[in-house]
């Protein structure tokens, strides 16, 4: 064991407990740009509020940092956007949202920003909040060891704290000099009772033994438009085939659930063997044999469940030309970057298709040996995911920093 897995690991010392008490009055602005940063942040807040409950949080987020206790300025839902083209199309909305942190921070400088993944957005804030000397936190990293490695430089001279999730990512910042603290993946947090599980498969009427396959299409708007009726054409040719019963789509907090139920009423007949279930993407997993899912955090959120599944994605061509001149690595799906190689099927762009989609699925679904080897595989990802309490060390790495700083301001 590392000495930084080491210090991930042990609880908070008295020196540090004993500092608590100095962040009593401290403000703190948090910003998550999409679904999975605004269920981070909501955990990161609660933990926070947990051991301090007279701070004070305010900033940009959705429905889980509002429940937790976060004063939301903005909410996220036309934020959630990846790629240039696709930027383009909420140009209005992000820009509105800078213009009003900008302003916020300038007239209200709180105690520190704390940032929540969403680089593109979060290190331009960043850079503004340095230049008005409000110390940074940055919760999530930037995938520098995916693409634009550069970036770190600039990461490194506006950022006072990287809390890290993976320890490969701890190894990066290390090496560039950058302050980081590893606390470890929250998804880990997030094991839920047989009750809950149970409440879901009475709400859905799932019968016992019944096939599932569940679909993820993602936490923006412009990703489910272009993922879910492929998802939905690929269910209904393993339906045909006799291959599932029934199809979960989950979908995020963050999506307009009108859309979602517009696709789903496209596929006619069909449209009764689909169920869609908002805000319960943990719940359809565990409830699924296998599921089809879009590159991000619910690749991992499937391997910490054990859910057998098959990645895909697809953007505007154009992000898609720019994206392989500047990606360093071999793969896309978070899962087998954590893996360090190619353990769930990954299939992106013109490969996004229908007919390939249930080809893999249905390998999956039919072939126990190959069902086998990848929730193995999935297993010994989710090991090295940590230990669960990411959302509390987080916390304590945060009220750690203000204490100090407050005892050394």
């Amino acid at each position: 064991m590392s000495d930084d897995r080491a210090n991930v690991l042990a609880p908070p010392s008295p020196e540090t407990q004993g500092l608590r008490g100095a962040a009593l009055a401290k403000r703190l602005f948090l910003i998550a740009g999409e679904a999975s940063g605004d269920a981070h942040g909501g955990k990161l807040a609660s933990a926070l509020l947990a051991r301090n409950p007279a701070l004070s949080l305010e900033g940009v987020g959705g429905a889980a940092m509002e429940k937790a206790g976060v004063r939301l300025r903005h909410d996220i839902r036309h934020l959630g956007v990846v790629g240039l083209v696709e930027v383009l199309s909420q140009w209005r909305s992000i820009w509105r949202t800078y213009r009003d942190v900008r302003a916020r921070l300038r007239e209200a400088p709180p105690d520190a920003l704390v940032l929540i993944d969403y680089p593109e957005f979060n290190l331009r804030i960043a850079r503004l909040a340095k230049a008005l000397g409000i110390p940074v936190i940055y919760y999530v990293s930037p995938q520098i060891w995916a693409w634009r490695p550069g970036r770190i430089a600039a990461i490194k001279s506006v950022v006072d704290l990287m809390l890290v999730l993976f320890e490969f990512e701890a190894e990066v910042y290390r090496t560039a000099g950058v302050p980081c603290r590893l606390v470890g993946h929250p998804l880990l947090d997030d094991a839920a009772p047989d009750a809950d599980q149970e409440t879901f498969a009475r709400r859905y009427r799932l019968a016992t033994g019944e096939r599932a396959l569940g679909l993820l299409p993602g936490s923006r708007a412009l990703e489910v438009s272009r993922l879910l009726p492929a998802m939905l054409d690929a269910a209904e040719r393993l339906h045909a085939a006799g291959t599932i019963d029934r199809v979960l789509v989950a979908v995020a907090p963050s999506i307009d659930a009108g859309l979602v139920q517009s696709l789903v009423d496209r596929t006619g007949a069909f449209r009764a063997r689909v169920t869609v279930a908002i805000g319960e993407a943990a719940a359809v997993l565990r409830a699924s044999r296998a599921a089809v899912v879009a590159s991000g955090t619910a690749t991992l959120q499937a391997a910490v469940i054990g859910t057998p599944l098959v990645m895909v994605y697809r953007v505007a061509p154009l992000t898609a030309w720019i994206a392989r001149l500047l990606i360093t690595i071999p793969h896309v799906a978070l899962v087998n970057v954590v893996a360090g190689r190619r353990v769930v099927p990954e299939l992106v762009q013109e490969q996004m298709t229908a007919e390939r989609i249930a080809a893999e699925v249905g390998r999956i679904l039919t072939d126990e040996r190959t069902a086998s080897a990848m929730r193995a595989d999935l297993a010994r990802v989710r090991s090295a995911l940590g230990e669960p309490g990411a959302s509390a060390r987080a916390a304590e790495a945060t009220l750690e920093w203000l204490a100090q700083g407050a005892r050394h301001g």
